[in-house]
């Protein structure tokens, strides 16, 4: 990472530490990937709720004794409140880390590749790389200035979405599953793991094949800063509610949304933001960033 240019800081992501002689332990219980692999890899995780919601979603790894949550700024606080409500007896110790940088390293001159998985390239556990990309934990405050960075937010904020990697904010807690953010197409889940909180209503999703909204890549008619995630989508032919967007930026118009499965067929859907009215509308990429798993016959 020594090309300063090509990196930016990323103030819409948070670090979380969780250590102690329990923690393994207790953060099988309480996500949905098994922690015990993450000895030498990064992952996907997710926090649900009891009905399998998601709380929050986050990469996770292990440095040492610990293990470091990274994830949407706004969910940050809330979600090591409410880990610690289940501490109990437990030697666990949850922490802010605010005193951490998270940086990013893009350059918009390579092509983009589909995403793949996450590797861990270095010794010290704290540099991940994915598409192209990597983010590097910084265990100390940096400054814009000293990353002389030609690399807007938004470039990294883009590429996320392009490759179908999606973040649950304020804005989308407790909306939805797991696979329906397809945490099952990007490894996010065990299914051979013990059981977690919302488990059973993540494993029937999977067992039963019952899932009936997935997100999809999609483009917008046009940016609009009233536009959010959380905003609802609705059909075109007869008004129903038919998805929610995930992840969406004000100045561009790829973006994220879950879609109902028995509509994706419809030629374009209409956003209805809540904070003022709009015309935009919305239309499914017809090639996808991954393909998705094949749903469990019963």
């Amino acid at each position: 990472m020594k090309d300063m240019k090509h990196q930016l800081i990323l103030p819409h992501l948070n670090l979380v530490r969780v250590s102690g002689t329990d923690a393994a332990t207790f953060l099988q219980g309480q996500l949905t990937n098994d922690v015990q692999k993450l000895d030498t890899n990064w992952q996907w995780s997710g926090y649900c709720n009891p009905k399998g919601r998601l709380l929050a979603n986050m990469i996770m790894w292990r440095s040492d004794d610990s293990f470091y949550m990274l994830l949407e700024k706004s969910l940050a606080e809330p979600t090591v409140k409410r880990l610690q409500m289940y501490v109990m007896r437990s030697k666990v110790t949850i922490e802010l880390i605010n005193t951490a940088t998270c940086i990013g390293d893009l350059k918009p001159s390579q092509p983009h590749k589909p995403y793949q998985s996450l590797e861990c390239q270095n010794s010290d556990n704290h540099t991940v790389w994915f598409d192209q990309r990597c983010i590097h934990i910084q265990q100390s405050a940096v400054d814009d200035a000293e990353l002389d960075t030609t690399i807007a937010l938004s470039a990294w904020l883009l590429r996320d979405i392009e490759s179908g990697l999606p973040w649950v904010n304020s804005d989308t807690v407790e909306q939805f599953i797991p696979q329906m953010i397809n945490y099952d197409a990007i490894d996010g889940i065990s299914f051979k793991k013990g059981c977690y909180t919302g488990q059973e209503i993540v494993a029937r999703m999977h067992y039963l094949g019952k899932l009936k909204q997935r997100m999809f890549l999609c483009d917008l008619s046009t940016s609009l800063e009233s536009i959010k995630p959380g905003d609802k989508i609705v059909s075109n032919t007869d008004g129903r509610v038919v998805g929610t967007l995930v992840n969406v930026l004000t100045d561009q118009t790829p973006c994220l949304a879950v879609l109902r499965l028995d509509v994706v067929d419809e030629i374009s859907f209409k956003v209805v933001a809540e904070t003022e009215p709009t015309n935009a509308s919305i239309e499914i990429r017809a090639k996808q960033p991954y393909a998705f798993p094949e749903p469990k016959k019963t």
